[in-house]
């Protein structure tokens, strides 16, 4: 079965149903093959990080901290969301961040909800620390999966102001999570948190992450429109940059401008 783990650790690939895995009915077969799969994965991570130096960012404890946490959100939660929401959703998002760091990685692995979760995490970790990958591309500095957000070190990289990987990551779980997990009223219109439009999903995560950070650089209204100017794209092919800049124009000039973001992005 090694071959099977080598395997999952180079491609993420594995029999669903565990077939060629040891127990007495599919539980126990999933469960033993779950279990060598992650172990095999989280040996291969301890053997590629041990090739570089490891990050050990100023801050780290501050940023995964849940008051930190709750105080960089908050702002997000109480524009976009009724009063009577804001604390059950601000609960949700800053219990939701994940800091994939080198004494915390293994424990992210081991709780994802899917192996295909574990084995992103675990080449999304490994490519932002500076550890050699298998294939050439560079991993995404940040994923979401229903109500969980899994940030790289990347986030401690200050070189683009208004980048914020926290609060990107955030702005996708409000798509994903169901309303009735966390006990919000439901109807048929309104399954998720916010109905964001597939298609404008990342358009409204870039905004919520700039638009944020434009908010705690400056008051003034001129500086802030110079500041969205300043973007001339987006390091994503999903989203149009003069579309996102005039979104954020349109935000700066609002009395509640995640309204206005929000509501341009719903479906």
């Amino acid at each position: 079965r090694r071959e099977l783990v080598a395997e999952f650790v180079a491609t993420g690939k594995c029999d669903d149903w565990f077939r060629d895995w040891p127990g007495q009915n599919l539980i126990e077969c999933a469960e033993n093959g779950g279990r060598a799969f992650r172990d095999g994965l989280i040996a291969e991570v301890r053997r590629r990080e041990s090739r570089v130096t490891l990050p050990a960012p100023a801050g780290l404890e501050e940023a995964r901290s849940s008051e930190s946490l709750r105080r960089k959100l908050e702002p997000m939660v109480r524009g976009l969301f009724p009063p009577k929401e804001r604390e059950t959703v601000l609960d949700c998002a800053a219990g939701s961040v994940r800091f994939l760091a080198p004494d915390s990685v293994e424990e992210w692995i081991r709780s994802a909800n899917y192996l295909s979760t574990a084995w992103k995490i675990a080449w999304m970790y490994l490519g932002h620390i500076g550890a050699p990958l298998i294939e050439s591309d560079v991993p995404p500095t940040g994923y979401s999966e229903d109500s969980t957000c899994y940030v790289s070190l990347d986030y401690f990289d200050k070189t683009r102001p208004l980048d914020d990987l926290v609060v990107h990551e955030v702005a996708h779980l409000f798509h994903n999570t169901r309303r009735e997990s966390l006990g919000l009223p439901t109807s048929r219109g309104r399954k998720y948190l916010l109905s964001i439009e597939y298609f404008m999903r990342e358009t409204f995560a870039y905004a919520c992450e700039f638009y944020s950070q434009i908010l705690l650089m400056t008051r003034r209204a001129a500086d802030r429109r110079v500041l969205v100017e300043s973007i001339e794209s987006v390091p994503d092919d999903r989203v149009d940059a003069e579309e996102l800049r005039n979104l954020l124009l349109e935000a700066i000039d609002a009395r509640n401008g995640w309204k206005v973001i929000r509501d341009s992005c719903t479906e």
